[in-house]
């Protein structure tokens, strides 16, 4: 059932982010990486992994790039974050730890995407996703609107949770 609901959010997340935010012109936000990152603070390595497959599945679909670039990334991200999480920060429910959170992971997740994009394009199978645009426009727009994006998506993030108690409570 866990898995169930927390792909039904993923799902619900990205018709919001490509459905309402993309005609806005705020298609750089990465609401899936938000989430990853609030289930990592808030929740556990599962359930981030859970976000990372489901939501890196999706987005590969949907992005038109190579199949698996976005998951890649994604869970090189997640598991680097882990690590790192655990190691360094308390988990203590803090918005400044939030936003750093945030910040810092959106910086390794545009890492690890041109990662994968350099992974894929070796194997002759990729396309040249990452210019000097991506690091100059589209990094500063994403780390922002994750930013803004990060409180609702921690209220969401809150909500999905509550619905996971009572599905199991009954």
């Amino acid at each position: 059932m866990k898995i169930f609901i927390w792909i039904l959010a993923v799902f619900s997340l990205l018709v919001l982010q490509n459905g309402v935010l993309a005609p806005l012109h705020l298609m750089p936000a990465n609401l899936i990486l938000v989430l990853m990152i609030m289930a990592l603070l808030f929740d556990g390595i599962q359930t981030a992994l859970i976000i990372c497959l489901s939501g890196g599945i999706m987005l590969d679909f949907l992005a038109g790039a190579n199949l698996g670039q976005v998951t890649l990334a994604l869970l090189f991200t997640a598991l680097i974050s882990f690590t790192l999480f655990e190691l360094f920060i308390s988990r203590e429910p803090n918005w400044m730890l939030v936003a750093v959170c945030v910040a810092g992971v959106t910086g390794l997740f545009a890492v690890g995407f041109a990662l994968s994009n350099w992974l894929f394009g070796s194997l002759g199978i990729g396309l040249d996703l990452i210019s000097k645009s991506f690091w100059t426009n589209q990094f500063p727009l994403s780390l922002i609107f994750n930013l803004i994006f990060a409180y609702p998506v921690a209220k969401y993030f809150s909500l999905t949770q509550f619905v996971y108690a009572k599905s199991i409570r009954h």
